[in-house]
């Protein structure tokens, strides 16, 4: 279970690259949410297909809420044997409101979207796999869902000079009018990528020069995921290197000494609720751990099982985390858990755990009692994009 979500795609699809997506709660975006409450007079549980007119191959799809509507990316392959990265925009009912639109049309593999909010609009950001390597992509579109920028290949400074090489595992939140964008990228310092993080305008363009988040020369890092702290970005990640085959979770700000999550320790996430920062990753044993806002740190009681790769969303003081538990091979069952400050957790019955998932699922809490799940089931090659509204 240690290899990365991008090399799990490049066995399967030869050269799909990901990360993980956003999930920053509806608090943090720009746009409105005075339209929760009437979002919710509609809402009706059950399960539903994300793209039902599309093809097969329905892949790396993520869920989002706006604070009035539910936002939906995910990718569709294209007559290049490559992917596209598509949108469609529900409500809380599940009617559609925005069909789906394709965000991408190149001849190559785009890849693992993810949304983020500002005042300014909606950014959808992606992963790139071309024969020169990985790039990170992007676009922003106007709070109706139709693009107002171009498609724009990643394009930043390190210390005033331009950065040359690869970069992929993008993570997004908004931050005023614009957006706060994390990822992983090539480093003439080290041996593979290190975790960066850059302010970008509502434009989706660097407004500064990135910055590596804590460069190791001795490490690679991936799994790059980022919330807004006090305005301020916090990123986790995962080190990989050739002294242990154990990977390691971190948690910094930039400029800040790191915090060690765990060791050994995987695929971190953060959130920040009203009651502060949560994070949580799983280790080699099959348990997923939280550590909340007052830094203790504790394994959720999930059960039998080998369970990996937390999904945290939060609203207002409401915390709530999607893992995940091998049933078989690349398939996995979904669980849904609401967790409290002390550490307590309660279980939200999921349909979606009887069809196991393949790629990583996603996530949104709409608000205390409900959410929105995102998933991808079916055999090879025939994955299907599906969503399951939920409440408790």
């Amino acid at each position: 279970m240690r290899m990365t979500r991008w090399l799990l795609s490049l066995l399967m699809y030869g050269g799909c690259a990901g990360g993980p997506g956003d999930k920053d709660s509806a608090a943090d975006s720009g746009l409105p949410v005075g339209g929760t409450a009437a979002c919710l007079e509609d809402w009706s549980d059950g399960v539903q297909p994300v793209d039902p007119d599309g093809p097969d191959t329905q892949i790396h799809s993520a869920v989002a809420f706006d604070g009035d509507r539910l936002w939906f990316t995910w990718n569709r392959p294209n007559a290049a044997a490559g992917f596209d990265v598509w949108r469609s925009i529900t409500d809380c009912a599940g009617d559609t409101l925005a069909s789906p639109l394709a965000l991408s049309e190149a001849d190559d593999v785009e890849i693992d979207p993810t949304i983020a909010f500002s005042d300014a609009g909606v950014l959808v950001v992606w992963t790139g796999s071309t024969d020169a390597g990985l790039d990170i992509r992007s676009r922003v579109l106007d709070a109706g869902g139709s693009p107002v920028t171009e498609v724009s290949p990643f394009s930043a400074s390190r210390a005033g000079e331009p950065v040359s090489g690869n970069a992929t595992l993008p993570a997004a939140v908004g931050d005023g009018d614009g957006f706060v964008l994390a990822g992983s990228w090539g480093h003439p310092d080290a041996p593979a990528f290190q975790a960066f993080v850059v302010r970008l305008g509502p434009d989706g363009e660097p407004v500064a020069d990135a910055e590596d988040v804590e460069l190791d020369p001795t490490r690679g890092q991936t799994y790059v995921d980022v919330a807004l702290e006090a305005g301020e970005p916090r990123v986790v990640w995962q080190e990989d290197g050739t002294d242990t085959v154990d990977p390691v979770a971190w948690s910094a700000a930039p400029g800040t000494t790191p915090t060690l999550l765990a060791e050994p320790g995987a695929r971190p996430a953060v959130v920040v609720a009203e009651s502060g920062r949560w994070e949580a990753w799983d280790d080699n044993a099959g348990r997923v751990w939280i550590r909340r806002p007052d830094g203790a740190s504790s394994a959720l009681e999930l059960g039998g099982g080998f369970h990996h790769t937390p999904q945290l969303s939060a609203t207002g003081d409401t915390v709530a985390v999607l893992t995940m538990e091998v049933d078989s091979g690349i398939y996995n069952r979904l669980r849904l858990s609401v967790v409290s400050a002390s550490g307590e957790i309660e279980d939200v019955p999921l349909t979606a755990a009887a069809a196991p998932s393949v790629y990583e699922a996603s996530l949104a809490l709409v608000d205390d009692t409900h959410a929105v799940v995102a998933w991808q089931e079916g055999e090879n090659p025939a994955f299907r994009a599906y969503a399951e509204w939920v409440s408790w």
